[in-house]
């Protein structure tokens, strides 16, 4: 008997936890990647820290057949980026890599960062893709980051587009997200994390 109501009393913490657990981590992402050049690290870490936090991902590119990183992994994205919603997801990420500047000036692109930001979904950036972000008009008056060259030819885009650009790694200012490099990628998935799973 007593040991029939330990083994009731297991399972019922077992499962209760399951609940929990669910109830926590019903969320999910869309990562967004160039068809070419994305970069490696910021997209693999990305990805598996949000995995391993419980959060669903779905990978998403211009080319839905394939996307290529910088250094020759493939990966086959789950949807084009034309058959995103922002009802479906709790965030969106936009993947950098020397690839992401044909995303600058893409309408579609541009009109999935409104929609997000409107929509109050989290809304981020690394590397070169916080341009996509200035570039849709969501940046101005807020705090941002991004990689950037000796000319300044990133963060003059912020500050022109009326953002408050500053150099640390990973800025985090409402829903948006931004940080500026491969080098952050831990950081800056760890706080998309964060900031999902409050």
């Amino acid at each position: 008997m007593i040991r029939k109501l330990f083994l009731l009393i297991i399972l019922f913490i077992l499962f209760s936890g399951f609940a929990y657990s669910e109830k926590q981590i019903n969320k999910k992402a869309v990562l967004i990647i160039a068809p070419f050049n994305f970069q490696d690290n910021e997209y693999f870490i990305t990805k598996d820290e949000l995995i391993r936090s419980g959060i669903k991902i779905y990978t998403a590119s211009l080319n839905p057949e394939k996307a290529v990183s910088q250094s020759g992994r493939t990966v086959k994205p789950d949807i084009g980026i034309n058959m995103i919603r922002p009802g479906d997801f709790d965030a969106i990420v936009f993947i950098g890599g020397p690839g992401v500047t044909v995303y600058f000036e893409n309408p579609i692109i541009k009109n999935l960062a409104i929609d997000f930001y409107k929509n109050r979904k989290i809304t981020a950036a690394i590397c070169l893709a916080p341009v996509i972000l200035a570039n849709s008009g969501i940046l101005k008056d807020k705090n941002a980051t991004v990689w950037d060259n000796p000319q300044k030819e990133f963060s003059s885009v912020l500050i022109k587009h009326g953002a408050n650009y500053t150099q640390k790694p990973v800025v985090i200012d409402g829903i948006i997200i931004t940080a500026d490099g491969p080098l952050s990628s831990s950081i800056f998935s760890r706080a998309i994390v964060r900031e999902l799973l409050k």
